[in-house]
C-alpha cells in the first residue's frame, strides 16, 4: 500500500486577533480540460486573462512526455446580463504555445515576459490589449537580456521589474535582475545589481509600496539536493540596493520555504502569500533518488536495490500547502492568517485583484496534475 510518513507540508499556528479575513467563493470553472499551470493571468479590460501554461491531457501517468504546452487564450467576463461566462475563440492565441513566463498589468493592458515550452525558453516581451473587433493587439517591446523562465516579475510605477529564473528549461537557477524604463522611447533592459541570496526560480515577487519584494523560491543544485529557500528580499529601484526581510514565517513559525507560491498586495505595506510548494516532500524524494543512486553505484543486492526503488515509488504527495501567510513591511514580521479553502491548493499559478477582490486561478495540484477551479476571496468588512 502506498505510505506517507512525510509530516504536513507547513505548521499552522493560531491566529492572532486583528488581522485579514478572507471570504473565499468558486466562480465558473475553466471549460475545458483540467486546468493549466504557468499559465499568463492578468486582467485585460473587463476579463480576467489566462492563456498558456502546460497541462499532461493524457494524465500524470504520461509522464515527463506527455507535458503538452498551449498557446489558447480563455476571458472570463460578464455578459450582457451580468453574469460571468467563458468566451475564447480561433484568433485568441498566443504567438506561440509557451508557460511559466510572467503578465504584469500595463496601463493599456497586459505585458507578457519570457516564459518557456518543451525545449526553449523565450525572451520575448510583448504587450498586448483586447481590440475592439474582440482581437488581441499586440506591440512588441524590447526583448530580455536573456531567454527566462520561472521567474519573478513586476511593475512599479513605469518600471518592469524581473528577477531570477532560468534560461533553459533544466537549466541552473540564477540571479539576474533587469529593469526596463517604460517611459523611455527605445529604452533597452538594464541590469541591476542582484540580491545578496542564492540563486532562485519558482520565487514570489510583487510590488510592495515603493519597493520589489522576492521571496522564496528554490535553487536546484545538480549533484546535491535542492536548496529550498526562506529568505526574502526588498529592492528599491532608485538606490539599486536590496534589504532582506524577516525569513518566510517568523517569528510565529519556523522559517518556511514557499516556492511556487503565488500572492496579493493588500496595501502599500501588507501583502499575502497563499500556499506553497511541498518541499518536505521534495527533500524526500532526491533523499531516496539518492539512495538509490549509490546503492546501484556500489553494486547493492538486487533486493536491497529492489527496496530502495519500492519506497521511492509509493512515496505519496501530501499536497500542497495550505497556509495563508501575511507580511507586514511596517512591523517586518509574518503571521498564518488562515487557510486556503480548497483540499488540495494549487501551485504555479498567479493570483491577481479584478473586481474588488482577488482571483485564485487553475493552477498545479499534484505532480502534473492541474485542476480548473477558479476561486475569489474578498476581504470581510
Amino acid at each position: 500500500m502506498p505510505v506517507n510518513d512525510l509530516p504536513p507540508p507547513a505548521i499552522v499556528r493560531a491566529i492572532p486577533p486583528a488581522t485579514p479575513t478572507l471570504i473565499w467563493q468558486q466562480l465558473p470553472a475553466l471549460p475545458e480540460g483540467a486546468g493549466v499551470a504557468g499559465a499568463f493571468i492578468g486582467v485585460l479590460g473587463d476579463a480576467l486573462f489566462i492563456a498558456g501554461g502546460a497541462s499532461f491531457p493524457e494524465g500524470p501517468a504520461s509522464g515527463v512526455d506527455g507535458k503538452q504546452f498551449t498557446a489558447q487564450v480563455q476571458l472570463l467576463s460578464p455578459d450582457a446580463a451580468g453574469q460571468l461566462r467563458w468566451r475564447k475563440a480561433a484568433h485568441l492565441k498566443l504567438p506561440r504555445p509557451a508557460g511559466y513566463g510572467a503578465a504584469v498589468p500595463d496601463k493599456h493592458g497586459l505585458i507578457l515576459i519570457g516564459g518557456r515550452d518543451r525545449t526553449t525558453c523565450f525572451a520575448d516581451v510583448t504587450r498586448i490589449r483586447l481590440g475592439p473587433d474582440g482581437t488581441l493587439a499586440t506591440e512588441p517591446l524590447p526583448p530580455l537580456p536573456v531567454p527566462l523562465a520561472n521567474f519573478s516579475a513586476a511593475r512599479l510605477d513605469d518600471l518592469l521589474l524581473v528577477a531570477g529564473g532560468q534560461e533553459t528549461p533544466d537549466g541552473a537557477a540564477t540571479r539576474h535582475c533587469f529593469t526596463l524604463d517604460l517611459t523611455v522611447a527605445g529604452a533597452r533592459w538594464q541590469s541591476l545589481p542582484a540580491w545578496p541570496g542564492a540563486p532562485r526560480l519558482m520565487a514570489m515577487g510583487m510590488a510592495l509600496g515603493r519597493e520589489f519584494v522576492l521571496i522564496s523560491g528554490k535553487n536546484p543544485q545538480p549533484g546535491r539536493p535542492t536548496e529550498t529557500l526562506t529568505d526574502a528580499y526588498a529592492l528599491q529601484p532608485a538606490t539599486r540596493s536590496w534589504r532582506r526581510l524577516t525569513d518566510v514565517g517568523r517569528p510565529v513559525e519556523p522559517a518556511v520555504p514557499v516556492m511556487a507560491a503565488t500572492g496579493v498586495a493588500l496595501d502599500g505595506h501588507r501583502l499575502l502569500v497563499l500556499g506553497g510548494g511541498a518541499y518536505q516532500y521534495l527533500a524526500r524524494t532526491e533523499e531516496l533518488a539518492a539512495q538509490l543512486q549509490a546503492a546501484r553505484a556500489q553494486g547493492a543486492s538486487t533486493a536491497e536495490i529492489a527496496a530502495l526503488a519500492q519506497g521511492r515509488a509509493t512515496l505519496v504527495h501530501p499536497g500542497f500547502q495550505r497556509e495563508v501567510r501575511l507580511y507586514d513591511a511596517r512591523t517586518d514580521r509574518w503571521q498564518c492568517v488562515g487557510l486556503l479553502p480548497m483540499a488540495r491548493p494549487p501551485v504555479n499559478t498567479t493570483a491577481v485583484h479584478w473586481r474588488g477582490a482577488f482571483v485564485l486561478p487553475t493552477g498545479e495540484i499534484l505532480p502534473a496534475t492541474r485542476t480548473p477551479a477558479i476561486w475569489q476571496a474578498t476581504l470581510a468588512p
